[in-house]
């Protein structure tokens, strides 16, 4: 079975090119205020050389207030007792000026990417807040959805540790455990099964990756073409193209030879390795940046959002008062987006006065009436 650290086999093929760190801990806290202001906390934990390498962005410029220290480590932070602190804190105006910052629509990132919406509204005396935070896809390449080769919860048990997951002989499939105590103990032929059952989980995702990965260096190898005067972006050239990468192994030759991709369409289209990526260099740069985002490595999220009012819905189960919360690994949006949603209520003490001063015109008018004359 898979140990939870444990990188699967499409993941350690290309682990030479993607970025493998340390154990971070980020804890990203978002305060929204009555007005729309937005206050953002970002904490990160983990060895000092790794703060700015890893998944997520970590503010660092001059507009952030910045602080750092050091705390006692629960024994598994630091060898030395105690663990480096970074923590940035910073006030928005509005939802939009935040995702300015850490959202990226139209470049590749090699960080996290996150999108937040936020809504309010009145109705009757109550003030509403829609809350919706969006971390994209970390692997960066193509466009093709997971789940045109995976299930939900196939996606979740592949991207689970070992103390995560059993084999169910009654529904013959691999399912993620409720919590880890009182797993079954398996039969020798169980046994079988749940490992015909991950590699048939392992090719799925290896397909999927290759897939991916096709896609993109057929966009950029066919602009080469094209800015070369050849044409090559037809459905049938694709295909080959795919079943050629496929024949030469590259997928699994790249951890050997980083150009092993460029080398392997040269050779398709009979052109020079150079030649083929001075006609789009800045592409096959890009394509080359991809490998160097993080892989599935050790790092955990906590991200909190506090509401105004009374928090009456939230897509996660961890809500106390105005806060919600979501604990996240890598593997939670490593292949497809992950999104947190939560709603609040709070009164609206401009309608109370307002409906106040209205009813104490219409007593007085009544009064007036009654009494006036």
């Amino acid at each position: 079975m898979r140990p939870k650290n444990h990188f699967p086999g499409p993941i350690l093929l290309l682990a030479p090119f993607l970025l493998l760190w340390g154990c971070i801990e980020y804890t990203i806290t978002t305060q929204v205020m009555p007005d729309g202001k937005i206050l953002r906390n970002v904490t990160v934990k983990g060895d000092s050389s790794d703060i700015f390498r890893g998944s997520f962005r970590v503010p660092s410029d001059s507009t952030w207030t910045i602080h750092t220290r050091y705390e006692e480590s629960t024994g598994k932070d630091s060898a030395r007792g105690t663990v480096y602190v970074y923590e940035a804190i910073k006030e928005f105006p509005d939802y939009r000026e935040l995702n300015s910052y850490f959202f990226r629509d139209s470049a590749f990132s090699d960080h996290l990417i996150t999108r937040i919406t936020l809504t309010r509204h009145n109705k009757g005396f109550y003030k509403y807040f829609e809350y919706n935070e969006t971390y994209t896809r970390l692997f960066p390449f193509g466009k093709v959805p997971i789940h045109n080769y995976l299930t939900d919860s196939e996606v979740r048990v592949y991207l689970s540790g070992d103390e995560e997951i059993y084999y169910s002989p009654e529904k013959d499939s691999l399912m993620l455990a409720p919590d880890q105590t009182g797993l079954p103990v398996m039969k020798a032929a169980d046994s079988a099964r749940f490992k015909q059952l991950q590699e048939e989980l392992d090719l799925k995702f290896e397909t999927w990756q290759k897939t991916c990965i096709y896609n993109d260096l057929y966009e950029v190898v066919s602009q080469a073409l094209g800015n070369m005067e050849r044409s090559a972006d037809t459905v049938k050239g694709r295909d080959a193209f795919y079943q050629w990468l496929d024949s030469m192994k590259v997928f699994e030759s790249v951890k050997d030879n980083s150009e092993a991709f460029v080398d392997a369409a040269a050779t398709f289209y009979s052109i020079d390795p150079p030649t083929l990526m001075a006609a789009n260099q800045g592409g096959f740069d890009d394509f080359s940046r991809k490998f160097k985002v993080p892989a599935l490595s050790p790092e955990s999220f906590s991200n909190q959002v506090l509401l105004p009012g009374m928090i009456i819905h939230a897509n996660t189960d961890n809500v106390k008062g105005n806060l919600a919360s979501w604990e996240l690994k890598i593997g939670d949006f490593y292949a497809s987006d992950y999104v947190m949603t939560v709603h609040s209520r709070m009164v609206n003490k401009i309608a109370i006065v307002i409906a106040g001063i209205i009813l104490v015109l219409v007593v007085g008018l009544v009064l007036i009436r009654m009494f006036g004359t």
